[in-house]
């Protein structure tokens, strides 16, 4: 019959073999990846390089049409109680610059998955980011800070990180292929979660902005517009006449044919114009 030390030493001795079990499966896997990191990274039969770049299209034209935090939140809150209500204000009466310079560690944190050639590293810099995020909404709600809040600041973190760094798409993919699917739980699947959301929201802006849309229109349907139409809206502005079509017609007719629900993306860019 075994003592109780004995015991004790053979629970510590197996603990001991898992671990090494656990560090060298770490071990195969960041030293293949790394090995074959080129071939592995955006392989060709993926699209992960045209999805990269979309998003970036997306994030810049959402920045473009000035989309901040606040309007984010409220979209996330719309749908709760009104307890986040006076801290949310507070949210929207500070400068957007500073509600960007607050997530500067998230977003170094989310461009830094792209400096590492294994999927345990860039889950790493993934998992930093949100408790980056999770402090800054400490910060901005101390009473009522919720998990409700991170998706939204996650993807205006998202919007205003450099646009040449922009590569999520290829590093979320490469996480959910090549790292063991038994390792991502808890956390890390949370972290990929919620990135695989922001991604959603960002690639259908119509669908993820429907909200957004009630107040802010024209910012809507501007997010998939191209120079031609951005630079129409402009001329809106400025009261000058459009021709469209064979037909001239004024700026009021332009303007309220964009502020039409049903007005999508395909009508607008269907729309030929010349400055008259």
């Amino acid at each position: 019959m075994l003592t109780t030390s004995e015991i004790t030493d053979k629970r510590k001795a197996r603990r001991d073999l898992d671990n090494k079990r656990v560090a060298l499966e770490e071990a195969v896997e960041r030293g293949v990846c790394e090995r074959v990191y080129p071939r592995l990274w955006r392989y060709r039969s993926t699209d992960d390089e045209a999805r990269d770049e979309k998003l970036r299209s997306r994030a810049a034209a959402l920045s473009l049409v000035g989309v901040d935090l606040h309007e984010l939140l409220s979209t996330a809150l719309s749908h709760s109680d009104a307890t986040n209500a006076p801290e949310l204000h507070q949210v929207r009466d500070e400068k957007s610059e500073s509600a960007r310079y607050k997530l500067t560690d998230a977003r170094a944190s989310l461009e830094q998955m792209n400096s590492d050639r294994h999927p345990f590293g860039k889950l790493q810099h993934l998992t930093a980011a949100h408790k980056g995020i999770v402090e800054v909404l400490s910060q901005m709600f101390p009473s009522t800070s919720s998990a409700d809040e991170v998706l939204p600041t996650l993807i205006y973190a998202i919007i205003t990180s450099d646009p040449e760094k922009m590569h999520f798409v290829s590093n979320l993919n490469f996480i959910s292929r090549f790292r063991a699917s038994s390792k991502i739980d808890g956390e890390a699947a949370y972290c990929i979660t919620n990135l695989e959301a922001a991604i959603s929201f960002l690639e259908n802006p119509q669908v993820g902005l429907q909200r957004l849309a009630e107040k802010h229109r024209i910012q809507c349907i501007a997010v998939c517009l191209t120079s031609r139409i951005l630079l129409a809206l402009v001329l809106v502005l400025q009261n000058l006449p459009l021709s469209i079509g064979d037909k001239a017609a004024c700026v009021p007719n332009l303007s309220s044919l964009v502020q039409t629900p049903c007005v999508t993306e395909q009508t607008l860019l269907l729309i030929p114009f010349t400055v008259r």
